[in-house]
């Protein structure tokens, strides 16, 4: 048997790191959504008007970078022992019967579809241009050439696709019970009724 990489050795690490990429997963769509909310012809308007644009596109950019980084880095290679990220996780699934000892089919299903998704997303061309990206202009500071780089709704997608992923981990190892979409009925309200403070009463 491999030597097994990563800090994930055990069902209560591996729980561990599942409940904490949902949050990862969770918080990344909530990131979408609040840019999204940001954008609205009527809040950029009442931000213009207020004049406070250049602090709230910041504050976008900063969000935008945290998205960029935690994207890259639940696929970031598992080198050393106490790495646990999603790939570690997957990893873990991978070892022998680490997905068949599941008692539950509906755990095993998930399982296999988070591997599934995983290994489908690790060789997807958005994920290379995004770690490129990540490498050359937040990460370090290199020339780094916009120009065929991906895209905010490239990574607005790969985000989805990778709390997804996520997801099923959490249900399959029974960590969490609850539908992202669920949870994200309260972070959609949250981000409207915070935007909605900047909407002028002529615009709303």
């Amino acid at each position: 048997m491999a030597k097994q990489r990563g800090a994930i050795r055990d069902r209560a690490s591996l729980n561990e790191t599942a409940r904490q990429v949902y949050e990862d997963g969770l918080s990344s769509l909530a990131i979408i959504d609040i840019v999204e909310n940001a954008n609205s012809p009527a809040v950029v308007n009442g931000i213009n008007q207020i004049g406070v644009s250049s602090t709230l596109s910041l504050l976008a950019s900063a969000a935008i970078s945290w998205l960029l980084m935690v994207q890259v880095r639940a696929y970031s290679e598992v080198t050393r022992e106490d790495d646990r990220n999603l790939h570690a996780a997957i990893l873990y699934l991978k070892s022998p019967n680490a997905i068949e000892s599941y008692p539950l089919s509906e755990q095993r299903l998930r399982l296999s579809k988070a591997v599934q998704l995983f290994d489908a997303a690790l060789g997807d061309n958005r994920l290379k241009r995004l770690k490129r990206m990540r490498d050359k202009h937040i990460a370090h500071m290199a020339a780094y050439d916009f120009v065929g780089g991906p895209t905010y709704n490239e990574l607005y997608e790969f985000t989805k696709l990778t709390s997804s992923i996520c997801e099923h981990l959490a249900y399959g190892t029974g960590t969490m019970a609850v539908a992202m979409e669920q949870q994200m009925l309260a972070h959609r309200r949250s981000a409207q009724l915070f935007w909605s403070k900047f909407i002028t009463p002529t615009e709303a």
